[in-house]
């Protein structure tokens, strides 16, 4: 049977279709060489709040366009390490899982990461160390070039654009403000994993 490889960008806390592409196929490949576009799940992630859905930000340092992912800077400004664990905390406080994994999270976020990508790399091995997906990933610091001659499944676009999210294509699940806004697709992979624990990889 041919082995599925998908091509995928680094993104902070991604959504869960992005966590579901990692377990559905057999090789990942994370392409750190293609340009750094602003107003996107890179440097941004989506939780659940008691005022609805609330977009948390990494700040990076200022660069020119057409700048690989790779070179993105981390920026210490506004005190956001401290900021996204205290939203955090108090979105999902009340989740099943926050008090257990709390710890984990917290140590992270307190690590000094230069580059954008070295962070986020960090929090997807936490999230796929606790939902036990054992991914075969590559790291691509050249942009990768797809046509339709190579079996890649490119996901670049499609995971990264911060669109509308069509309820239909997700399976609700239960959540912390479920019964105040209803269910919530595809938020970030943070939401699934503290409402629903190592019980994840039976819904991705």
């Amino acid at each position: 049977m041919m082995q599925k490889t998908a091509i995928l960008p680094s993104l902070y806390l991604p959504p869960v279709e992005y966590l579901s592409a990692i377990y559905r196929n057999d090789n990942i490949i994370i392409d750190i060489g293609e340009h750094y576009v602003k107003q996107t799940y890179r440097n941004r992630c989506s939780i659940a709040t008691a005022n609805g859905v609330q977009d948390l930000s990494v700040p990076v340092c200022k660069n020119e366009k057409a700048t690989a992912m790779k070179d993105i800077r981390l920026s210490e400004h506004g005190n956001w390490r401290k900021n996204h664990i205290a939203a955090i905390n108090t979105a999902y406080g009340n989740s099943p899982y926050w008090d257990f994994l709390k710890p984990d999270f917290t140590d992270l976020y307190a690590r000094q990461f230069t580059f954008l990508v070295d962070f986020n790399m960090a929090l997807l091995e936490l999230v796929c160390n606790i939902t036990e997906i054992s991914p075969h990933i590559c790291i691509s610091e050249t942009y990768i070039e797809t046509d339709d001659n190579r079996a890649y499944t490119d996901l670049r676009k499609s995971t990264t654009a911060r669109h509308a999210t069509d309820s239909k294509a997700f399976k609700p699940y239960d959540q912390v403000f479920g019964q105040k806004f209803g269910f919530i697709p595809n938020l970030s992979c943070i939401d699934l994993l503290l409402n629903m624990g190592k019980e994840s990889i039976f819904y991705l």
